[in-house]
């Protein structure tokens, strides 16, 4: 939300035999999250009565998805590396049978 520029007299140029120089000064201010700014969500509530109640909602039923999302690639990713732990078992397994059978043909 940003504010106009405003522009304010520069009190070193001011005095009798100088002209008026001006400054102008600007403010840029943000905001992030995942609800509009206050200010914001009073005006839409102003513009249609109810929306502000409707916005939360939204942002409360998002952020319930997300972490059911986050629940759901937390268990896969545990499920993967249970696959993994077990492949990586059932090779070494295999290895040293081999190594045993080579081990036993050279014998």
């Amino acid at each position: 939300m940003a504010d106009p520029p405003k522009t304010i007299p520069n009190p070193a140029a001011s005095g009798p035999s100088q002209s008026a120089e001006l400054l102008q000064v600007s403010m840029v201010a943000s905001f992030t999250g995942p609800l509009p700014h206050p200010a914001l969500l009073k005006g839409y509530e102003e513009v249609r009565p109810g929306a502000a109640q409707r916005i939360i909602a939204m942002a409360e039923s998002q952020g319930a998805h997300r972490r059911q999302l986050e629940v759901k690639m937390s268990a896969a990713s545990v499920s993967e590396m249970n696959l993994q732990f077990t492949e990586n078992k059932r090779g070494q397994t295999c290895a040293v049978v081999v190594a045993l059978a080579f081990l036993g043909a050279g014998v």
